[in-house]
């Protein structure tokens, strides 16, 4: 965009230069006002850039066999918002240390990030990983997210974006698997057998629970990309521990919030 304007500005200038002998002074006073005009416009907009933009650096959480990688902000203008949202960004990262409870001394916990969206409203963070308590059957597959608010601060729930509800249940079991490694690959017969396992009114009982650290009987969490929501929830080890399933942004309604990222959803 700002390109656009200069190229703007160097096309006036070269009409003013080719006729600014034919002209009165109002005229040139006119081509004046016009180049201010767009010279404060550019101005502005890059000020709004730089007001909402930041960047992404890795911290770590290490304590005997326990890792646990996660994002934090940096770069942003309000360091007292920035420090706000690293914190919040950190506590959620280490909220899975409250399912081991009392076994953190036989813990192996290796917990990394992906960030599934980006922008300056929103920040959306997918934490993936494997735990494994000594004298345990098998490892756990472990997946949780994190949906961050940029301009208020704080974490974004799947029910306060969408309403969850009969329609959202049918659009839901119709969404994408999307498998997290790329030997797991479930038939449809077993992800339908899943969800069927469940009623609907208990399916909405869960996800308007989903994203809250405790009482999730279902372990559900949301993530936003691009084009889709995901949503994730438990299923038994055999079939991966859990499951994620995507939904076109296109194909919801129920819409609760506005939100910057629905600017972007609503162009599609």
């Amino acid at each position: 965009m700002l390109k656009k304007r200069i190229l703007s500005l160097l096309l006036i200038l070269m009409v003013f230069s080719a006729t600014s002998c034919g002209m009165s002074r109002k005229d040139t006073k006119e081509i004046d006002d016009s180049i201010q005009v767009e010279r404060n416009n550019a101005n502005n907009n890059g000020k709004a850039d730089d007001e909402n933009s930041y960047e992404i650096i890795e911290g770590t959480y290490e304590e005997k066999e326990v890792k646990i990688k996660y994002p934090q902000v940096s770069n942003l203008k309000n360091n007292s918002k920035q420090n706000e949202i690293n914190e919040l960004i950190k506590e959620r990262a280490l909220k899975v240390l409250n399912d081991y409870e009392g076994y953190t001394d036989k813990l192996t916990l290796d917990i990394a990030y992906d960030i599934k969206y980006k922008d300056a409203g929103l920040l959306s963070v997918a934490f993936m990983g494997v735990g494994y308590v000594e004298g345990g059957a098998h490892p756990s597959n472990i997946f949780y997210t994190a949906n961050i608010d940029m301009k208020d601060g704080k974490i974004l729930k799947l029910s306060d974006v969408f309403k969850i509800n009969e329609k959202f249940i049918q659009k839901l079991k119709k969404g994408k698997y999307v498998p997290y490694e790329s030997d797991l690959k479930l038939e449809n017969e077993i992800i339908a057998n899943e969800l069927n396992m469940y009623s609907n009114d208990n399916l909405i009982s869960y996800l308007k629970k989903a994203d809250e650290v405790k009482n999730n009987e279902l372990y559900a969490f949301s993530y936003f990309t691009k084009d889709s929501l995901g949503v994730s929830i438990n299923v038994p080890y055999a079939i991966g521990d859990h499951m994620e399933l995507e939904i076109k942004y296109k194909e919801l309604d129920g819409l609760r919030t506005n939100h910057a990222i629905w600017n972007e959803i609503y162009k599609k």
